[in-house]
């Protein structure tokens, strides 16, 4: 599922000395790409697949397919219109900011015992929506077309929900273990280390 921060993310991540013009930085970006769907094709496609599934977003992936442009369909731009208040309505009364490289995944055990303390394991598929830049330096690619999984590799932070506790925000070394290539959309935490 896509990630969002929210206000008791941002309060915690912000106790533990995260500066606010980088919360600012991050809503302004969000704002700026809700303008974006209603003019841009590529950047609607990525808000479509962002949406709950049904046959309205399905209906509306076609009218793009076909190459209707989002500022020229009306019944495209009014759907869009829709999405983007909703969205900018979260951001106002919830802080809820998109961040386009996360996601919100399930966290489970390292059976194998291959781990150490402070590294995890993240392997995530490809979702069919755009994969903004996560495969350069900081992730490995497998798969082909649509059946394609990113492995990431280096410091990433994981946070869980509710957070409530500065300890429920981990920075964290996202490490690639061949034994845990079975395990897809989710974050595997190691049993070796402390409670």
């Amino acid at each position: 599922q896509p990630c969002y921060l929210n206000r008791q993310l941002i309060t915690l991540l912000s106790t533990l000395g995260v500066q606010d013009y980088v919360f600012e930085k991050k809503q302004r970006e969000a704002v700026k790409q809700l303008d974006a769907i209603l003019t841009d094709p590529l950047r609607a496609q990525e808000a479509l697949d962002l949406m709950s599934p049904g046959e309205n977003t399905n209906v509306l992936k076609e009218i793009l397919k076909c190459g209707y442009r989002p500022d020229s369909e009306p019944f495209l731009s009014m759907m869009l219109q829709t999405f983007r208040a909703s969205k900018l309505l979260e951001l106002r009364i919830k802080t809820r900011i998109f961040i386009p490289d996360g996601r919100a995944m399930m966290g489970c055990l390292d059976e194998t015992r291959t781990l150490e303390y402070g590294q995890v394991f993240v392997q995530f598929s490809s979702n069919n929506y755009k994969l903004r830049q996560l495969h350069n330096d900081f992730s490995m690619c497998s798969g082909s077309g649509s059946d394609q999984r990113f492995v990431l590799k280096g410091k990433i932070v994981v946070a869980k929900n509710p957070c409530l506790h500065p300890g429920d925000v981990r920075v964290l070394e996202a490490v690639n273990v061949l034994a845990l290539h079975h395990m897809v959309d989710c974050v595997v935490f190691p049993q070796k280390g402390f409670r």
